[in-house]
């Protein structure tokens, strides 16, 4: 049939860059930001801290607040990043606010061979959020 196209689904929104206090459930305060949604494509960049589960989950930290990171044995490249004390980045869906972030993890990367991408990240996320508004 000519002419006729076919219709694609819209390409998924890319991931939003975040701290991780910034998943955080707000507790009380009224934020000027509400956290992401549940099923939101989350980017993070944070230290291993413990690695748990057979290698599946992990403790991270960005110096703002602690996250886990889910289902990392289906994460290209988590069997790599995923040990304690590498600086990654983790892009996942995010899965619950409370007690602490959970984000079920789709890549996991190491950054930790250049150190300008941890110095970097708080303001990365900040002037984005701020280009965003």
């Amino acid at each position: 049939m000519r002419g006729m196209q076919h219709s694609r689904p819209p390409p998924p929104p890319p991931p939003l860059k975040v701290l991780a206090r910034q998943l955080q459930a707000p507790q009380g305060v009224t934020h000027a930001r509400l956290p992401p949604m549940l099923g939101s494509s989350v980017w993070l960049q944070a230290d291993v801290i413990t690695v748990k589960d057979g290698g599946d989950e992990a403790i991270l930290s960005d110096g703002s607040a602690t996250f886990r990171a889910v289902q990392l044995r289906s994460a290209p490249g988590a069997d790599r990043a995923a040990v304690k004390g590498k600086y990654v980045l983790v892009y996942g869906i995010l899965q619950s606010h409370s007690p602490d972030p959970v984000v079920k993890a789709i890549k996991m990367m190491s950054l930790s061979d250049n150190p300008f991408h941890k110095h970097m990240w708080k303001d990365e996320v900040l002037e984005l959020q701020q280009y965003m508004l």
